[in-house]
């Protein structure tokens, strides 16, 4: 989990009553309910600056969800992709949930 991140960007936080995150999914090898989330569209928002290729996740779909308070959330900027193409440059800010069953559908 940690080499998804660019480990000099890391923090661990505590998600309180008004916590909500975005996911891309594409029901084939991403599903709406995961752990990768983040907060809101910006212009890093993107395949490249998430550092995912389609062959991971075709981005097809997003799913906002609720994350329970008190919940443990580790945020940072997605790391490169490099070995699945140049242009997977990662530096958007993601989030990862250590538990699923933390996240309910608002």
């Amino acid at each position: 989990m940690l080499e998804s991140f660019d480990v000099r960007t890391i923090s661990v936080e505590v998600a309180d009553e008004n916590t909500y995150g975005l996911r891309f999914y594409d029901d084939i090898n991403a599903y709406a309910k995961g752990r990768y989330l983040f907060e809101t569209f910006t212009e890093q928002i993107n395949r490249n600056n998430l550092a995912l290729p389609p062959e991971w996740n075709q981005m097809t779909k997003i799913q906002q969800w609720k994350v329970k308070p008190g919940s443990i959330i580790i945020k940072g900027n997605a790391a490169s992709q490099l070995q699945m193409g140049d242009r997977y440059i990662g530096g958007a800010k993601q989030w990862y949930i250590t538990n699923l069953d933390d996240l309910t559908k608002p």
